[in-house]
């Protein structure tokens, strides 16, 4: 009995004294928390946000942007028959050749393209075309090209045309649709300008239409969706009626 008691005793007054320890000892207020604030914050798995990583191909994102970029870029060419000179960096296509290239699209008979092969010496040189027209000078920018397609030449057969057709986006969204006919026709990646020659070439553009009334005339198509004509030509400006119900009407402008 006496033991027990002593036992109680002794426990109550260690109680006590813990206790009272615990209740006077002093807080820190710049101790280091053990968890960091970041750490603890994201404490819950929910809110950690982890990389996505696709098992199927694990480098996709760099892989597909340099490869839809690469394919935006390109010039690709059909044929049914091909040939290229590895010393004059010239390629000619025939029979049934199409052109996909990112400023325009093209079907023809022949096509003769010129490569490049290196830095161009003088990129602000003036130059006389296949088609004996001056072209515009070349941009500085274009100086830095090392491939690609540098120009090429369209034809077609006896009786036969080609076909242009280029879809310029609008700073608004809206798309200009353009397609132009010709016998011949020539391209310049240093300026951007598409002549259209032979045969009274012609352009139309969304609803307007230019028309070449001699066979001398050459129609251009720049890369920025703008045409101009050099020697007689005319041009038919369709005014479209707010009521859908009545015909549009054609203004000719020309000689």
């Amino acid at each position: 009995m006496r033991t027990t008691l002593i036992f109680r005793i002794t426990s109550l007054v260690l109680f006590l004294f813990f206790s009272q320890s615990l209740a006077e000892e002093p807080v820190k207020k710049n101790a280091a928390p053990l968890v960091s604030p970041e750490l603890q914050a994201k404490s819950d798995l929910s809110e950690i946000a982890l990389p996505s990583v696709d098992l199927a191909n694990p480098k996709p994102d760099a892989t597909r942007t340099t490869e839809q970029a690469a394919k935006a870029e390109s010039t690709e060419i059909n044929s049914r028959a091909s040939t290229f000179n590895n010393d004059t960096h010239i390629a000619i296509f025939t029979d049934n050749v199409t052109v996909k290239n990112p400023e325009f699209n093209v079907i023809c008979d022949k096509l003769t393209a010129t490569l490049h092969h290196g830095p161009q010496a003088n990129p602000k040189r003036t130059y006389a075309t296949p088609l004996g027209l001056p072209a515009a000078s070349a941009s500085p920018e274009s100086a830095e090209r090392k491939g690609g397609l540098q120009k090429a030449l369209a034809e077609s057969n006896p009786g036969q045309i080609v076909t242009i057709t280029q879809d310029k986006v609008n700073p608004d969204g809206s798309v200009k649709h353009s397609v132009g006919h010709s016998r011949k026709a020539f391209y310049d990646a240093e300026t951007g300008d598409i002549l259209l020659s032979g045969g009274k070439p012609d352009m139309k553009q969304d609803e307007n239409l230019m028309v070449a009334l001699e066979d001398r005339t050459i129609l251009i198509l720049n890369r920025d969706g703008r045409t101009r004509s050099v020697g007689p030509s005319k041009t038919y400006i369709i005014q479209s009626s707010p009521n859908k119900k009545e015909p549009s009407k054609a203004n000719a402008v020309g000689p």
